[in-house]
């Protein structure tokens, strides 16, 4: 780190304190509850938490049958948890935190998240002042809501794995953006590792007019993968068994969930999220970002791969929750500040709502349990990309003779 960036994130530390000490209260606050009812629930056999169930699956893969990860009748019979449903080389990330007891285990991983959340927004704060200085109070002021947005509470106290997905996302973008294409794809290669929430980021960036940079591009994305994929190649079945968990074994239900595609599941409940119906959806989604790509500034591009990317996937997967916002408002607060041309109160004010809205219909959708919320959900992620791609972004005028 040059002594010029370091400068620049101390001043970053410092003009947002007082909003990431609320990040920290937030995370030591969760850690402390969860912790609690994770000592109570033990007793109950009814514990659930996403952070125990990468905590166990780890243990699992070092010490017994690896394709007892993706079996969900053993995850839940010995350990209690859900099923392991990622790649199976992110487990090694883990194996540092096994060594310490589920509950200090999980108060580091939260430390850490927390730390990978500042850095996010900081290396958004480089890549504004990259792109456009002049831009940087509104930034500082859409990344201060990023810190303070109700979906950081749940992150925390689901022991999410979305800080990594974000960090890792958003140094891809800067890397790109400096056009160190080697770093920028091998990161990119990460973040699916971690969790395939960029694929479509993938998809939209990967194009280009010269074969062998393509070549080169999904090259240097594979290599993060070769670990797994020499884990599904060597262990028979488990690749089988990873395909099955996440394509088919989660079939029918009320999902509480906050994508599209959960909403025609619970409309359609004989529909599974491996059904074409995923492909199609997710198809015309990209079809529709290439085209509206042509309109942006070509600055800009790459950033709207990156937001447009992880748009389509909080539309068209499944299963998607509040939690997993930590990697996509990032980018809308890159994108925002780049782009908004009001008042940037009133932009704060709508950056704000549209995650506390949605946390809204996902407390309801999980205490109140009524169907009817799911037509509601539409609206939002229907109407406002329309409102965002016609009103909000930049679209280039173009002169007809």
């Amino acid at each position: 780190m040059s002594h010029e960036t370091l400068n620049l994130f101390n001043g970053f530390v410092k003009q947002q304190r007082f909003i990431i000490l609320v990040q920290v209260i937030y995370a030591v606050l969760t850690t402390i509850l969860i912790s609690y009812f994770v000592l109570y629930t033990m007793l109950t056999q009814n514990y659930l938490n996403d952070f125990a169930v990468y905590y166990y699956s780890s243990v699992i893969f070092h010490t017994s049958n690896p394709l007892f990860i993706f079996d969900p009748l053993y995850e839940r019979l010995f350990y209690n948890i859900l099923v392991w449903r990622y790649f199976p080389s992110i487990l090694i990330l883990f194996t540092p935190l096994t060594l310490l007891p589920l509950i200090p285990a999980f108060a580091v991983y939260n430390g850490i998240s927390v730390v990978l959340n500042v850095l996010t927004l900081f290396v958004g704060l480089m890549i504004i002042k990259q792109l456009d200085a002049s831009k940087n109070r509104s930034y500082a002021i859409l990344a201060a809501l990023c810190f303070v947005q109700t979906f950081n509470i749940a992150n925390f106290g689901a022991g999410q794995i979305s800080s990594f997905v974000a960090f890792t996302s958003m140094l891809s973008l800067y890397f790109l953006m400096k056009k160190k294409e080697a770093a920028g794809y091998i990161l990119l290669g990460f973040t699916i590792a971690f969790k395939p929430a960029m694929i479509f980021v993938i998809i939209l960036q990967i194009p280009a007019r010269n074969l062998m940079r393509m070549i080169k591009r999904v090259i240097f994305i594979i290599l993060p993968l070769s670990l797994d994929i020499a884990l599904f190649l060597g262990i028979p079945g488990l690749l089988h068994q990873y395909i099955w968990v996440n394509f088919d074994y989660f079939i029918g239900g009320f999902y509480p969930s906050v994508s599209l595609a959960s909403i025609l599941i619970n409309i359609f409940p004989n529909l599974s999220i491996s059904t074409p119906e995923f492909i199609i959806m997710a198809g015309v989604l990209l079809i529709f970002a290439f085209q509206l790509r042509k309109r942006v500034d070509p600055s800009q591009v790459i950033l709207f791969n990156f937001v447009f990317g992880a748009f389509i996937y909080f539309i068209s997967y499944g299963t998607v929750w509040d939690s997993q916002f930590v990697y996509l408002f990032p980018f809308l607060a890159l994108w925002f500040a780049l782009n908004w041309k009001g008042d940037i109160i009133k932009l704060g004010l709508i950056f704000f709502a549209i995650p506390t809205i949605m946390d809204a219909l996902y407390l309801l959708y999980n205490f109140v349990s009524l169907p009817v919320l799911c037509y509601i959900a539409p609206v939002l992620f229907l109407v406002l990309p329309y409102l965002s791609a016609r009103v909000l972004w930049p679209i280039k005028q173009h002169v007809t003779s």
